[in-house]
């Protein structure tokens, strides 16, 4: 079987692979990005996520919490069912990709 380009880049794998069934809130993935050494500013950050939520690979909701006596909307996100079959294919990808170190595409 030909080996195809996965739909995800490997931010947005990695990104996925952070969120899961339960929801977590941008800034954790964020911080958690940055603890790999990815760091991205916020507009660029949000711009990725939107692009997910567009492409149905997570949801967000936005989730009201008190902060220093006011109240702060924090956005949350959860993995679908569509962003697990991406991530799993990707996944595929680049173990099958890792099996043929050195191969050109025409030999797989």
């Amino acid at each position: 079987m030909p080996l195809t380009l996965p739909d995800l880049t490997p931010l947005q794998y990695l990104v996925l692979s952070m969120i899961g069934d339960e929801l977590i809130s941008g800034v954790k993935v964020r911080e958690e990005l940055a603890r790999h050494g990815h760091k991205t500013s916020l507009p660029s950050f949000y711009t990725m996520m939107s692009r997910l939520e567009n492409m149905n690979y997570i949801e967000g909701q936005y989730q009201l919490l008190d902060f220093n006596g006011g109240k702060v909307k924090e956005r949350r996100y959860r993995i679908t069912e569509t962003g697990k079959s991406a991530w799993a294919k990707t996944q595929e990808f680049f173990v099958r990709l890792a099996e043929r170190p050195g191969r050109l595409a025409s030999e797989w």
